[in-house]
């Protein structure tokens, strides 16, 4: 005979995993770039499978599929990280260190712990909730960090929702799971469980529903990630008639030299534009096709910064110095952003147009 709890608890399961697989099909159709669309509806597969396993009676209740849904339900946290770093990191690329979760999480549960045997199951919770706690701070980090350089409004927006609902929510969920298996919870926590997922999963839903167009939409133009060796900078047709004073006077400060100013934010850009920040950011977005305001600046600064390398009389100039010059605080960020667009390091640059120069 099931208790009243435990069937209101299996109810608001049962409707957080319909609203998930439901998610999951509208991200996995939507228009977005493919790794966003695949990395999100794979999150989201991920979530239907743990408040799945995460149940009262849950082996009974899923019978064969419950290895299945375990499986899915041990890797989420890596699922979910990496849809985070997708969804907020406009140059999101593949790296060996972000396959690194699962080959330790493979570890921490293989197939027969030997911890087990041992007594020692602890370890395998302790290193999980740990490694699960860290990524879901990493992503929060990701979402909270880079969120004054956003151009994407309703992303910009969502990203704090997602920081305080999700990724903190997340590692709350994660410290209690620690908690209950070493130490043992109140009975009638796996309802206040099954209520925090329903509520999470009903708040990412509206959110998924609200901003789609801007969160699952494909880039408004590619990342200018490479020009030709020569090629000036990008220019945007004429803005809409009623951005075309803010546009013109943009323009004008583009060209006068205002992205070499070291540490440049929107607001200080927008308050000598004289509009607001937001429709500043509209505009850059919207009307110039850019996603991050980093992105918008380098587009000038690599640009002029490849001419200085390329010209002999800067032969014995340090590149820390060109670096400075250009807007870069130190000489990573620079490197990063010069190979990011020509895909050579400032030095394989200046070595190459010399020789270059020199045979002509």
């Amino acid at each position: 005979m099931i208790d009243q709890l435990t069937l209101i608890e299996f109810a608001l399961r049962a409707a957080a995993a319909g609203v998930n697989l439901m998610m999951a099909g509208l991200i996995l159709f939507s228009r977005a770039p493919l790794m966003r669309r695949l990395l999100g509806a794979l999150f989201v597969w991920g979530t239907v499978n743990y408040v799945l396993v995460s149940g009262t009676n849950s082996e009974a209740l899923l019978g064969v599929y419950d290895p299945v849904a375990a499986f899915f339900a041990t890797y989420n946290s890596v699922f979910f990280w990496w849809f985070a770093l997708s969804l907020f990191d406009d140059d999101f690329r593949w790296t060996w260190w972000k396959a690194a979760p699962v080959v330790v999480i493979a570890a921490v549960h293989p197939p027969f712990p030997p911890w087990e045997a041992l007594n020692l199951s602890y370890i395998e919770q302790a290193a999980h909730s740990s490694l699960s706690i860290i990524l879901m701070g990493h992503a929060l980090w990701v979402a909270l960090h880079d969120r004054p350089d956003d151009l994407v409004n309703p992303r910009r927006r969502f990203r704090l929702y997602f920081a305080v609902a999700v990724g903190a929510m997340g590692i709350v969920i994660a410290i209690a799971e620690n908690i209950h298996a070493f130490y043992g919870l109140p009975e009638g926590i796996k309802l206040v469980h099954a209520i925090a997922l329903a509520g999470l999963t009903f708040f990412f839903a509206s959110w998924l529903l609200s901003p789609s167009r801007a969160l699952f939409a494909p880039d408004a133009r590619p990342y200018p990630a490479k020009q030709a060796e020569n090629a000036a900078p990008l220019r945007s047709p004429p803005a809409p008639a009623a951005d075309m004073p803010a546009y013109e006077r943009l323009m004008t400060l583009m060209d006068e030299g205002v992205y070499r100013r070291e540490g440049l934010t929107v607001a200080a850009l927008a308050e000598q534009v004289g509009v607001p920040e937001h429709q500043l950011r509209r505009l850059i977005n919207r009307e110039l096709g850019f996603r991050n305001f980093s992105a918008f600046l380098n587009e000038r600064r690599i640009a002029d910064a490849k001419a200085a390398l390329a010209a002999p009389e800067n032969v014995k100039k340090q590149i820390l110095q060109i670096a400075l010059d250009h807007g870069y605080g130190s000489i990573a960020p620079f490197n990063r952003a010069f190979k990011k667009t020509t895909g050579k390091t400032p030095s394989e640059f200046r070595r190459e147009a010399l020789e270059q120069g020199d045979q002509i």
